[in-house]
């Protein structure tokens, strides 16, 4: 198949600004690049767009308003637009391989930037990857919060040992406590003797050991000869006690 006009380190394309109200039903190629199509017209050519997708259309030649010589691509110019979702002010760029084949690609109006639409069989496989990643995302975080458990078991256990020794120690120190307070209760219920009152006792206690005595010595000593006993307490002057 004869190829149209191509030049030396030049890739033959045009540009086209998607317009719905003036782009219509077909695609019109520009007057200018009618030179690079072949000698011999194919009755068809394929558009294949940067996603993968392809779409075939005819090529027909047809005259303008001042006889111009065009040349159009109808029948399947809609499915195009339908397909990519072509807004109005996409920027379209149409590159052709010298052949039967356009390659085309969109520019969106605001960023112009490629845009790229995945075909259907792209969707499906990148869909099954992503539910693939998150399978495995969500079987890390399980095992995650598994190994999350664990940890938190282990330091609940240690934590409880930690509050059973406190409790117990806490338990003893109040034992210990009331100890001290049942001794210190019992050192209060202890009367405390008045020292007159034992001093007294006391005093009491050595004459009846002295009449004792007196009365065991009595039958010894001389009857002519009468003799007493004085017990003075050193503290109570006043306390004095004789016998005969």
């Amino acid at each position: 198949m004869n190829k149209g006009v191509s030049l030396d380190n030049c890739v033959p394309k045009f540009f086209k600004v998607y317009l719905p109200d003036e782009s219509g039903d077909d695609m019109v190629l520009p007057i200018s690049f009618t030179r690079f199509l072949p000698k011999s017209l194919p009755e068809t050519v394929t558009v294949r767009s940067i996603s993968g997708n392809i779409w075939k259309l005819e090529l027909k030649k047809c005259c303008g308003d001042d006889d111009t010589e065009k040349f159009v691509m109808v029948n399947g110019w809609k499915r195009i637009v339908k397909d990519e979702d072509l807004k109005g002010g996409d920027f379209l760029e149409f590159e052709f391989d010298g052949s039967s084949c356009f390659h085309f690609c969109i520019y969106e109006h605001r960023t112009m930037c490629k845009k790229i639409r995945r075909s259907s069989d792209q969707s499906e496989e990148i869909k099954v990857e992503s539910d693939s990643d998150e399978q495995n995302q969500a079987s890390d975080d399980v095992l995650s919060l598994d190994e999350d458990d664990d940890d938190s078991d282990y330091n609940c256990g240690e934590d409880n040992d930690s509050d059973d020794y406190a409790d117990e120690a806490a338990v003893e120190k109040d034992d210990n406590d009331a100890d001290d307070e049942d001794v210190d209760n019992v050192a209060d219920d202890v009367p405390v003797e008045d020292d007159d009152y034992v001093e007294a006792f006391d005093s009491r206690d050595h004459a009846k050991a002295d009449d004792d005595d007196e009365d065991e010595r009595q039958y010894l000593d001389d009857r002519e000869n009468p003799s007493f006993t004085l017990i003075l307490n050193p503290k109570k002057k006043s306390q004095l006690v004789s016998k005969n």
